[in-house]
């Protein structure tokens, strides 16, 4: 006979039937006298990997749950309609609720019969999030249709993307910031600590996405980063004038700071807020895929910065009007359409001469 013990507290489930603390958790088996065997440590291992897998999907579905939430609101916002009646008229399915027992003294049998649910729970609610964001789809493109300001005072704004970042890409609606459930559960009211915390990169849930206007400052921001190579980096284009169309905030650093009360840092304010210039702009909560632009490689930015030289010129003085040079959007479009064209002629000659050698 062995005996079973865990590691943790009680397992509670919240509404839809989710384990409400997913942190780590042991099971230890023991024979009798007290010592583990070979079985019991096999024992224990399986039900590791069994509640790991659980909890796995737990948060993604959370996860997922989340995003619909947020999706709903927006649709509600774009649609002149409450979040409730947004929901409705996706017509999502009520999800089913896991029946076990609530504890955590769950057998490994247990455990595979929950993660079965899980996963029906989680196809339903991405289904259901492929239905609201299809709508909202719908929704921005008739809103950015139907406006005519151009709101040419904005330049373009520009984004490091790396799979080391909290901030999280969903393709067909857009890019996320990493504290979407807290930015929620504030109803859009940002706090001084989340405006500090966010610019001076500290690690937490931000209801903030960090863009900057400036090409030399994410020129810098590369070359900086030694690992780019590894974290397959590039560069995402915004236009400002979406994202003004749609109503999504967005505001420069320096400004944030002034409003919470605060001083950018300097020399003379020690104290102040660290790397607050004015070429750094938060936008709150998303950007919608239909305000970015383009996604350029790193070989491609680093053509573009070589052609304005004076992007990349490190030890410019800043008060030359030539330094930190801001290219329009039409300009960096024009340049990337003429970059596709003769690399794909390139590849077009490659393969000709690589059919030739055959």
């Amino acid at each position: 006979m062995r005996r079973s013990s865990m590691k943790g507290g009680n397992l509670r489930r919240d509404g839809n039937g989710l384990r409400q603390d997913t942190s780590h958790i042991e099971r230890l088996c023991f024979a009798e006298d007290g010592e583990q065997t070979i079985e019991a440590r096999a024992d224990r291992h399986r039900w590791n990997v069994a509640f790991s897998r659980v909890c796995g999907l737990t948060e993604e579905i959370r996860d997922e749950l989340r995003f619909g939430d947020f999706l709903s609101s927006e649709l509600g916002r774009f649609s002149n309609l409450s979040a409730g009646e947004a929901n409705r008229a996706a017509s999502p399915p009520e999800l089913p609720r896991f029946v076990g027992r609530d504890g955590n003294q769950d057998s490994i049998e247990d455990l595979n019969q929950e993660r079965q649910l899980l996963r029906s729970m989680l196809d339903i609610t991405q289904r259901q999030n492929l239905s609201l964001r299809n709508t909202l789809q719908l929704h921005i493109f008739r809103i950015l249709s139907a406006s005519t300001d151009t709101y040419e005072e904005y330049l373009p704004f520009y984004r490091y993307e790396t799979r080391q970042l909290k901030t999280k890409f969903r393709p067909g609606a857009g890019l996320f910031c990493s504290g979407l459930k807290s930015m929620r559960e504030t109803e859009d009211v940002y706090t001084s600590k989340q405006v500090i915390n966010h610019i001076e990169y500290t690690r937490a849930g931000s209801p903030f996405i960090s863009v900057s206007d400036s090409p030399w400052r994410i020129h810098n921001i590369i070359r900086k980063d030694r690992k780019r190579v590894y974290h397959g980096g590039h560069v995402v284009v915004i236009a400002p004038a979406n994202l003004r169309k749609l109503q999504i905030s967005f505001a420069r650093s320096t400004q944030l700071v002034e409003q919470i009360g605060e001083k950018p840092y300097c020399k003379e304010n020690p104290n102040g807020v660290h790397y607050t210039t004015p070429s750094h702009w938060l936008v709150q909560g998303w950007i919608p895929e239909a305000c970015i632009v383009a996604r350029l490689t790193l070989e491609e930015f680093e053509e573009y910065c070589a052609i304005h030289k004076d992007i990349t010129k490190v030890e410019a003085d800043e008060k030359d009007p030539k330094y930190d040079i801001r290219p329009s959007l039409s300009s960096l479009l024009e340049f990337r359409v003429a970059w596709q064209d003769r690399h794909s002629q390139a590849l077009v000659v490659q393969d000709a001469e690589a059919r030739l050698e055959t």
